[in-house]
This record gives C-alpha cells, sequence and structure tokens, in this order.
C-alpha cells in the first residue's frame, strides 16, 4: 500500500464523504488513483472516527530483538564494556546468530569499522621519548656499533592478532 501525509489522508476521507470522485480527487490533489482508493479503504476499515496518524503494520517477521534490548547493546559498545558484535552476541545474546545482531548495530546507524591500534602518548611520554633523543643523537659511529640489536620473533600461542573490529 502508498500511504501519504496525514493532512492528504484527511483530505481524501474529506472530499469522498462531500460526494466527489476519486479521479476528482486524484487531479485535486495530484496523486495517484491507485494512492487515494488505497488510502480511502483504510481510512473507511477504521470506522467512523478513522485515525489519519495512523500507519500501517510492516509485513514479515517482527525483529528478534527488543527495542530496549538493542538500546542496552549500543550503550555496551558506547561504555566499553563490549567491543564489537561478537562480544555483544555471546554476552547479551547467545541465542541469536551474529549476522543478526550485526544487522541490528547497522540499523542502529553503528557500522563495523576496522580497529588500528595507534599508541596513546602521553605528556610525559613525549617528554622521555624527545629527552632520549637529545641525549643520544650527538653519540659517535664506536657507541652505535656497541648497541645489540636482537631479532625478535613473536609466535602466538592462543588465537590471531589479526584484524579487530569496532564500533562507529
Amino acid at each position: 500500500m502508498v500511504t501519504c501525509t496525514p493532512t492528504k489522508k484527511a483530505h481524501i476521507y474529506q472530499m469522498h464523504n462531500e460526494g466527489l470522485k476519486f479521479t476528482e480527487i486524484t487531479n485535486t490533489l495530484g496523486l495517484h488513483p491507485t494512492v487515494v482508493s488505497c488510502n480511502f479503504y483504510t481510512l473507511k476499515e477504521q470506522g467512523p472516527q478513522p485515525d489519519f496518524h495512523a500507519k500501517a503494520t510492516m509485513p514479515g517477521q517482527p525483529h528478534a530483538i527488543s527495542p530496549c534490548l538493542e538500546q542496552n547493546a549500543v550503550c555496551a559498545i558506547n561504555s566499553g564494556k563490549c567491543c564489537d558484535a561478537t562480544d555483544v552476541q555471546h554476552k547479551l545474546f547467545p541465542h541469536l546468530h551474529l549476522s543478526t545482531v550485526c544487522q541490528m548495530f547497522v540499523r542502529k546507524g553503528s557500522n563495523g569499522r576496522v580497529h588500528w591500534k595507534k599508541p596513546w602518548l602521553s605528556k610525559k611520554h613525549i617528554y622521555v621519548h624527545k629527552h632520549w633523543a637529545e641525549l643520544y643523537h650527538k653519540r659517535r659511529e664506536f657507541f652505535w656499533q656497541k648497541v645489540w640489536y636482537s631479532d625478535e620473533s613473536k609466535f602466538n600461542l592462543f588465537g590471531s592478532d589479526g584484524k579487530s573490529y569496532c564500533r562507529r
């Protein structure tokens, strides 16, 4: 069904009750004939005092997550209690599939992004690094030949340090 504004619904209902035909209402309001007829018959089903602001129910299955629980999930992400949709799904919605939780976040306007790790440098960190650079930048070559550089390798026993996602 194609709906229109409550004002146009009121005009359609009033004009039809005044005795105008759908074609005349269509020409007056500049709407398609099916829009006029569908809106009039839905208003007529409501009885003598129709609600022009009433919205038709959407077809299909209702959402698996209630609006209150959706808000709880968004608050959990924003507060830092949960870091991503997988974490929210494990803590709040273990009975739902991960894609359902992700769709809920997209519907709420919180899209998934790749989380880039950036070191936070406080004023103390910046001062210490600058102080170290001032101390050692004028050292001669024989000093740096004594410095031992290790060839380190990192191994993960559990899990991966691959891409992690966050919601913004």
